[in-house]
């Protein structure tokens, strides 16, 4: 778990919001993916909720890289509440305890994934939720709540749409465009689409309690190296004091969130979403192009914005959308709010990773 007081600070903001944590009190959740950027503070919140509040929660964690577990979580692996699988979650999961809810977060949602390994993002999308419902099933689970991603919706024409004063109206959950299933790079939307489709078939024939987060563009201190996500390589530069480089005009526009804002709204939906449901998680004070998001980060950490032109490879892994606002009128009625709007979010991760990595060194 990182140390740094702000990002302790968002752990006791994540188990303050006002949402029935007692439903979790001495019960299990599994998280797949949690040593994934928004899997980890997951993880991260239940342990704090465990050491601070004596919550009792008996909680798994699935993930792949075993050294990477160690690193974020290492000081808790003896903890008796603590359990881990390594694994991949395309596989069958085999757990003989009881399993009461899951968070599955499990997925390759990097560009570079997209371009280099399009089948290992289908698999982990479709058939890790396929292997985690059919586990949800065995064990009788009480809810399961699946990470979805807003790239389902692809290309929604918005020019129809009215403009609120406050700025564009996002894409609501029942508002679908084109997804172009031949682009190499709609492994990742296809397959969100489909584990979803899948969760609604478990749903139905299964009588299962099942509902779906679409989180926007999340970002965090908890960004791994090996992330190519446009905000995490804008950051890692900045933070290296290396320009900022763009590879394309920067004019799509985007919803962001800050982790902890995130995190927030995961839970939200888990104790008090409906079944059958999807949720946007979306900020509407952190909606920018890339070329503003390059700017605002440039201007944080004194480096240059510069722009070139992408490789051929690079550019399977690119969207195509050029409009991914989304609308979080339906998770604002379960009475969740962010509190980071995306210049204090990117304040907090750049003060955060500096101070780690000069204890680093």
């Amino acid at each position: 778990m990182l140390k740094h007081k702000l990002y302790i600070e968002d752990l006791e903001q994540i188990n303050n919001i006002d949402i029935p944590w007692k439903q979790l009190e001495n019960h299990s959740i599994l998280i797949t993916g949690g040593t994934g950027l928004i899997g980890s503070v997951l993880v991260d919140s239940l342990i704090y909720r465990n050491e601070e509040k004596n919550a009792g929660i008996d909680l798994w964690v699935l993930t792949r890289n075993e050294e990477v577990l160690r690193e974020r979580f290492g000081e808790y692996l003896d903890k008796e509440y603590f359990h881990y699988l390594i694994q991949d979650v395309s596989n069958q999961i085999d757990i003989d305890d009881p399993i009461d809810f899951i968070i599955h977060g499990a997925s390759k949602g990097d560009p570079y994934s997209f371009a280099h390994d399009p089948v290992g993002v289908m698999n982990a999308n479709y058939l890790g939720t396929y292997q985690v419902l059919e586990l949800a099933r065995r064990k009788n689970c009480t809810k399961v709540l699946f990470i979805s991603s807003g790239e389902v919706y692809g290309i929604v024409d918005v020019k129809s749409r009215s403009i609120i004063e406050n700025g564009e109206r996002g894409i609501k959950e029942t508002e679908y465009g084109y997804l172009d299933v031949l682009n190499p790079r709609s492994c990742y939307a296809s397959s969100k689409r489909a584990a979803e489709t899948l969760c609604l078939a478990y749903i139905n024939q299964y009588s299962m309690n099942v509902c779906i987060a679409r989180p926007c563009h999340t970002y965090s201190a908890t960004m791994l190296y090996s992330d190519k996500r446009v905000i995490g390589e804008f950051i890692r530069h900045g933070l290296q004091k290396q320009n900022i480089i763009m590879k394309s005009e920067g004019t799509q526009l985007r919803s962001y969130c800050y982790v902890a804002d995130t995190a927030t709204g995961v839970f939200c939906i888990l104790l008090n979403g409906e079944s059958c449901l999807a949720y946007n998680i979306a900020n509407r004070n952190s909606i920018v192009t890339i070329k503003e998001l390059a700017y605002i980060i440039a201007k944080k950490s004194a480096v240059k914005v510069r722009i070139i032109k992408p490789g051929e490879v690079e550019k399977k892994g690119y969207s195509g959308i050029e409009h991914a606002v989304l609308d979080p009128a339906e998770l604002e009625k379960l009475g969740w709010q962010p509190r980071y709007d995306l210049p204090n979010g990117i304040d907090r991760i750049v003060r955060i990773l500096s101070e780690e990595n000069k204890q680093e060194r």
